[in-house]
């Protein structure tokens, strides 16, 4: 394993570190509540399909501006995902990556492994990282946070 880490490459290991961290935040997320958070306004939500833990931020929906959600994969059956962690950038009306159909998945997966555009970089998800822990922090008294998810 250690051979795996050193060919890899730094930057490989601290994203799996900082995926590890994230899905063991998101699995804290109960299903069916998004959460606020109380500094950039955005919903967190973990869904659960299919065996994907999934995490879900969404912006704060504007007057007659369609709702943006950015859904990572975090984890599936009870394992954190490997890296590279991918961005999946959609309308709130359309279906979570944990729905889409396997050829599907798989060519959004070979577009990231050719041009890197959907992958996070360590950086990012750090930031992605604190504001699930801010988020989760601040939702301890459940009746002012919690917002239920309409299906």
């Amino acid at each position: 394993m250690l051979g795996v880490v050193f060919s890899r490459g730094r930057a490989w290991h601290e994203q799996d570190v900082l995926i590890g961290r994230l899905w063991a935040l998101a699995k804290r997320l109960p299903s069916g509540w998004a959460f606020t958070d109380p500094v950039t306004g955005e919903f967190l939500s973990a869904q659960r399909e299919r065996g994907w833990l999934t995490l879900a931020v969404s912006d704060t929906p504007g007057m007659g501006a369609q709702t943006v959600v950015a859904s990572y994969l975090v984890g599936r059956w009870g394992m954190p995902a490997p890296p590279p962690l991918c961005r999946y950038l959609a309308s709130v009306v359309d279906a979570p990556p944990a729905s889409w159909p396997w050829r599907r998945r798989a060519q959004v997966a070979d577009f990231n492994a050719k041009t890197g555009a959907l992958g996070l970089a360590p950086e990012e998800l750090a930031v992605l990282c604190a504001q699930a822990r801010r988020t989760l922090a601040a939702a301890t008294p459940p009746s002012r946070w919690l917002v239920p998810l309409q299906n």
